[in-house]
């Protein structure tokens, strides 16, 4: 075992402050908490993922029969709100031919669905493998738990865990696949993640063919720093028998994992204040493509520039991090709205 951190020491010790304990018993009990908190994440996912095909997708597969409605320029089919927006359960085909079927909310994705990705796969690499995410949305993002097939990477890779603003934030685990038709992954990571890349105390897997560990480089627990772009190793598992004997503690409780990276991550977008304003964001901005779509299809000069601004505002609003973000957010829709009621006049 690596030279554990002194900081990692001090930190547990304040949380046991009378509890005399060993560099080595922290490290496993953390190992554990890792270990156990991936249980509880594929529960509840499980739970999500069953609700989605009992509930949502029986009904939503009903509507396809349905006549389908415009939906700025894509194909709806599904429950309707006034003025013929899609809410309720319903399925979506984008202009690009990626597919979501699932909830909305005033045109939002929003509740549970699954997207997927038949326009945009990956061709080259995965030409008959089609990636999806299926699990949670907020205000048209993947947001709460979700499972992802990843295509985009010469290796097909898999990411159940958490989600905020269509990336991978929270704890999760990835695996990379790539052995015996997809079934052993080469690659594990579990633990908590920040924008897509592994961040603080993770658990690193490494598999042969025959799905025991490689020699190198080493499975077990490593430190991630993102800012250098590091990571050192802090335990070694000798056989992966050592980490499918590790027993689940099923209390729910992760006091190491509290304090050494919840309070890293936790910020203001994933309090209720931001997550409100950032739906009303997102309803009124779609509410304002809506309302000038008809005006898209051949627009040219300054009206070209308006949508452009539009669309810029759109892509940009997934970068939000603060209320202050998205109250300008708010204001720009405003000012959009008044240029193109002057643009109309015009």
């Amino acid at each position: 075992m690596r030279k554990i951190t002194f900081v990692l020491i001090l930190i547990i010790m304040t949380t046991n402050p009378i509890k005399e304990v060993s560099s080595e018993q922290i490290v496993q009990d953390l190992i554990i908490e890792i270990k156990s908190k991936k249980f509880q994440i594929d529960k509840e996912l499980d739970k999500i993922i069953s609700d989605y095909k009992k509930r949502i997708e029986i009904k939503s597969k009903k509507y396809l029969e349905n006549n389908p409605t415009n939906y700025i320029g894509n194909t709806y089919k599904g429950e309707l709100k006034e003025e013929n927006i899609p809410h309720g359960i319903g399925n979506i085909l984008y202009q690009n031919e990626d597919m979501y079927s699932g909830e909305f909310f005033e045109t939002l994705r929003h509740g549970v669905g699954k997207y997927t990705y038949l326009g945009s796969m990956n061709h080259k690499d995965h030409p008959f493998s089609i990636g999806y995410y299926i699990g949670e949305w907020y205000a048209d993002a993947n947001e709460g738990l979700g499972e992802s097939l990843i295509t985009k990477w010469e290796n097909l890779s898999i990411y159940r865990g958490n989600w905020a603003v269509n990336r991978i934030n929270g704890f999760g685990y990835y695996h990379m696949l790539g052995h015996k038709d997809n079934k052993i992954p080469k690659i594990e990571l579990i633990g908590y993640f920040v924008n897509d890349q592994g961040f603080k105390y993770m658990i690193e897997i490494n598999r042969k063919e025959n799905g025991q560990l490689e020699d190198y480089p080493p499975s077990g627990l490593y430190e991630f720093n993102v800012e250098q772009g590091t990571k050192t190793p802090i335990y070694e598992f000798k056989t992966i028998e050592e980490w499918d004997n590790i027993k689940i503690s099923k209390s729910n409780s992760y006091p190491i994992l509290e304090k050494l990276v919840e309070s890293y991550i936790i910020d203001e977008t994933q309090t209720k204040e931001f997550k409100d304003a950032k739906l009303e964001f997102s309803i009124l901005l779609t509410k304002l493509q809506i309302d000038t779509s008809d005006y898209g299809y051949d627009a040219s000069g300054d009206l070209l520039e308006w949508f452009q601004k539009v669309n810029e505002l759109n892509r940009g609003s997934f970068a939000f991090s603060s209320l202050n973000d998205v109250k300008k957010g708010t204001q720009r829709i405003k000012e959009l709205k008044k240029e193109f009621e002057l643009l109309k006049k015009n």
